[in-house]
């Protein structure tokens, strides 16, 4: 079976539980701009703003460790 790019690049990651691939995914989906959506990032273009400010990570850990 032929591995997808995404599989690849992550392929050093032996636990398919890792939190590193959610986080990955956080990343992916809300803080890597796009070329192909003008600089936004697919969370933006999809309309849906976590309006974390202009430090991110730090604004997602804190509102992470605050839920519960």
């Amino acid at each position: 079976m032929e591995q997808s790019a995404k599989e690849k690049v992550i392929r050093a990651i032996k636990k398919p539980d890792s939190p590193i691939i959610e986080g990955h995914g956080i990343y992916y989906n809300h803080f890597r701009p796009r070329q192909g959506l003008d600089g936004k990032t697919r969370a933006e273009a999809a309309c849906v703003a976590l309006g974390l400010g202009p430090n991110k990570w730090k604004s997602l850990i804190k509102r992470a460790s605050q839920a519960k």
